[in-house]
């Protein structure tokens, strides 16, 4: 009778540890799915203004020797974290020329140099003409070491001499181009800026009567 109840207890046990083997599978037995999200970036870049009939004055006459412009504002925007640059160029060399031609005496001397000079490096001696131009604003190339360091006023004409802003640097248009805007980071939307344009004649320099006009062309680009 002892042997049965023995092994009525084994068997009792044993079969509870059978089920306490199988249960852990039961209770978490289940699927799994995985899934994914995507997302496009693209990196752009957009200008505008620029686009307007820049009118340097005064009129050059007997009396003014100098005509200044400041040009309608560039807006460059753009999410490339590389930066951008804004490139000016002439459509023409010698930028300025007489509408109807009439040869050397019809035309200004693009300012000559290889990176922006203060006007004093660059004024026309007495027989030359020369156009040049600077510029000033938002993420201005060279950080103020290539335009100069300056904003609000493009100087003004003084009859016979430049008042050119204070540290102001300028050079002459060239048909390839180059940067007035220069940055190599992403620094947001609506970035301004603006050319100064200037035109002098020298006291004993000889221009033919008429308009006189230059093109101009803005490219803004990603790094």
């Amino acid at each position: 009778m002892m042997k049965v109840f023995f092994t009525s207890i084994f068997l009792g046990i044993a079969a509870l540890l059978s089920f306490m083997g199988l249960e852990p599978s039961m209770i978490f037995a289940g699927s799994q799915a995985t899934s994914s999200a995507s997302l496009t970036v693209t990196n752009e870049i957009s200008l505008s203004g620029c686009q307007g009939a820049e009118v340097l004055t005064p009129a050059l006459d007997l009396t003014n020797q100098v005509a200044v412009a400041t040009a309608t504002q560039c807006t460059v925007s753009s999410n490339d974290p590389d930066g951008y640059q804004l490139i000016v160029k002439a459509t023409n060399s010698p930028a300025m020329v007489r509408q109807g031609g009439g040869g050397a005496d019809a035309q200004f001397t693009d300012a000559t140099s290889s990176w922006p000079q203060l006007w004093a490096s660059l004024a026309p001696s007495a027989t030359q003409k020369v156009f040049a131009y600077s510029a000033y604003g938002d993420d201005i190339s060279g950080g103020g070491s290539k335009y100069g360091s300056f904003a609000g006023s493009c100087g003004s004409s003084g009859g016979s001499s430049f008042n050119s802003p204070l540290n102001s640097r300028w050079q002459g248009f060239t048909t390839t181009g180059t940067s007035t805007m220069d940055v190599t980071a992403d620094t947001g939307l609506g970035r301004n800026s603006r050319l100064c344009l200037v035109a002098m004649r020298g006291s004993a320099a000889t221009l033919n009567a008429g308009t006189y006009t230059a093109g101009i062309v803005y490219t803004a680009t990603v790094k």
